[in-house]
């Protein structure tokens, strides 16, 4: 399913991080490992052989994909923004960065932890 979905396999697939349908079938989201990733056009675009994928949870449905980019066209992300100066949510939202960070860095393995660190 998410060769259909996508095209290709991405080689740095963790796993399928949520489901959606009948019986849960249907890939939705995917969990990519940090480095490695992408289309075979995005890696040969890259310097090196350990390059950063730029997201660790990846929506693989086009309908998903097609209700975000609308969302986007639509404004939402401006409103998001704004919401950030309501009391406690520039707050939530370095939190949530900063968990996301954390649980980025800890999917990796410890030798590729030592080669970003240099």
């Amino acid at each position: 399913e998410i060769f259909q979905q996508l095209g290709y396999i991405p080689s740095n697939l963790v796993s399928v991080a949520a489901r959606r349908g009948g019986n849960l079938k249907t890939p939705l989201v995917l969990k990519t490992y940090p480095l490695n990733g992408g289309a075979s056009r995005r890696k040969a675009k890259a310097e090196g052989s350990l390059t950063p994928f730029p997201t660790l949870f990846w929506f693989c449905c086009k309908d998903v994909g097609k209700a975000i980019a609308d969302l986007e066209r639509r404004g939402f992300v401006k409103r998001l923004e704004e919401r950030l100066s309501e009391p406690g949510m520039l707050e939530q939202f370095v939190k949530c960065h900063d968990e996301y960070a954390k649980e980025r860095w800890d999917s990796m393995s410890y030798e590729h932890q030592q080669y970003v660190s240099r």
